[in-house]
């Protein structure tokens, strides 16, 4: 035995058959208590983490896999337990133990935006980027959320490029598409209308099926005249959304207006 442990002799048969050392439990006992809920697994983790930490000074054996073991708690107190402050302290341990490495910093910035802390997530990410290109997709959504459109397209943008044909840059184009309608919105709102219609017809290209950047399109077509072109665009809009207020308002008054004038 090690200081002082003892494996249970006939197995967690009941929760009071346990020693009170967690480490001495085969994988097989402990699979077993868990599915009887005779343990959970936030314990279990949390036991071992303790031991790792008391004997590591000593062995130093241990302290590349701190990090990911932090990271476990981390996820189990979230979402095992809902204990937002446990996770937190959790993500920020396998932080300081692995500052160099991405991914604790990646699954923090997660937990911080979900938090609705998206200057701190951005933060992270900012640094995550440095070792992780791919964190670029997180980056770029944060900043978008932020209203930082013009940097999160250049940060999404980049992280398109870099991987084109990759499966996972299919939700960075949605991304882009809505960062170019937001700018495409803004612009239309200052009365500039050429840049207006420019970055919608980039909305619309990356994302043929958001309504509201037809719609968008349509509006700043219409505003220069250009009933012909804009016609087509709240028609697409009404398409993919029957009940689009604006849309279906647009192309009445647009065609409404085109009648009159043949």
């Amino acid at each position: 035995a090690d200081e002082g442990g003892r494996r249970p002799v006939n197995g967690p048969q009941t929760r009071t058959d346990f020693s009170t050392d967690l480490h001495w439990l085969s994988l097989s006992e402990a699979a077993h208590a868990i599915a009887h809920k005779q343990l959970s697994p936030v314990e279990l983790t949390q036991a071992l983490l303790k031991r790792i930490e008391r004997l590591d000074p000593r062995l130093n054996a241990f302290r590349p896999d701190l990090a990911a073991a932090h990271l476990s708690q981390a996820a189990l107190r979230l979402w095992y337990q809902w204990d937002w402050a446990g996770a937190e302290e959790s993500y920020r341990r396998a932080v300081d133990l692995a500052p160099g490495d991405a991914v604790p910093r990646n699954l923090f910035a997660t937990f911080l935006s979900l938090r609705g802390r998206h200057d701190e997530a951005i933060a992270q990410l900012r640094l995550a980027v440095e070792d992780f290109p791919d964190a670029r997709a997180g980056l770029g959504a944060e900043l978008l959320f932020k209203g930082e459109f013009e940097e999160g397209i250049r940060v999404l943008d980049a992280f398109v490029a870099a991987g084109p044909t990759l499966a996972n840059r299919a939700p960075a184009r949605v991304l882009l598409a809505q960062g170019h309608r937001a700018l495409a919105e803004r612009a239309f709102a200052a009365q500039r209308v050429a840049t207006a219609i420019g970055e919608a017809r980039l909305s619309v290209s990356l994302d043929p099926r958001d309504a509201d950047a037809h719609n968008v399109l349509g509006a700043a077509l219409a505003s220069q005249g250009n009933l012909a072109a804009a016609i087509p665009e709240f028609q697409a809009a009404v398409r993919i959304n029957p009940q689009h207020p604006s849309a279906v308002n647009n192309l009445a008054r647009a065609s409404a207006i085109a009648g009159e004038t043949r």
